[in-house]
């Protein structure tokens, strides 16, 4: 018992490395993107509500023009929300 609970400590451990490495090398892709597509649906631009986040929103502009200022083409999208 005490072989096996090491053994699947390993392997979680194994498996977290693994997710890490990919997570890192997704994050690497989109820092040397010269083009992203954002994808914002309802739970994203509207509160609970149904209004408007206008938080969101404004974080949201202000990441995009930070992305821009550095020459990255921007294209967001609406995922047609009828939330709103």
């Amino acid at each position: 018992l005490e072989v096996t609970h090491h053994y699947t400590e390993l392997l979680s451990t194994i498996l977290l490395v693994e997710t890490m490495s990919k997570e890192l090398e997704s994050r690497r892709a989109l820092r040397n993107a010269r083009r992203v597509l954002i994808k914002a649906g309802t739970s994203v631009v509207a509160n609970d509500d149904g209004r408007p986040s206008l938080t969101r929103l404004g974080s949201i502009c202000e990441q995009i023009a930070e992305l821009h200022r550095n020459g990255v083409q921007v294209i967001m999208v609406s995922s047609g929300a009828t939330g709103m």
